[in-house]
């Protein structure tokens, strides 16, 4: 599913944005943010629905278009100790199957690496 908002946002002012995979085979969720959709004398949700219509006709060379893809899958494999464990890109070649199957090897491969160092540490401490 998606979720459009819409906010007005003055110069300089900062936008963060949240992203939840509520269900789905993998997680992996694509994410856009895009703008300015509507002027700022917007007032109705009817008048903002006819600028968003509007806006996804036409070219708008001058707004922005932030598109990315966000992998809740890899997020904690990497820290600032994984220096020899490397996540592999993202390929469009692998199917889904394939791909579910490399990353449960990879997340094998980073959880052993973190086991080692932790063990090494604890030695160490000794």
């Amino acid at each position: 599913g998606s979720e459009c908002l819409y906010e007005t946002l003055n110069a300089g002012e900062s936008v963060t944005m949240a992203v939840f995979v509520l269900s789905g085979p993998e997680l992996l969720a694509n994410v856009q943010f895009t703008g300015p959709v509507a002027s700022l004398d917007t007032e109705t949700g009817i008048e903002l629905m006819q600028s968003i219509e509007q806006f996804d006709k036409e070219r708008h060379p001058e707004a922005i278009n932030f598109i990315d893809s966000v992998d809740f899958e890899h997020l904690t494999l990497e820290s600032e100790d994984d220096e020899d464990f490397e996540i592999s890109p993202v390929s469009n070649d692998e199917s889904a199957a394939e791909r579910k199957q490399r990353r449960a090897v990879e997340r094998k491969n980073a959880l052993e690496a973190r086991q080692r160092r932790e063990q090494q540490k604890a030695m160490q401490q000794r």
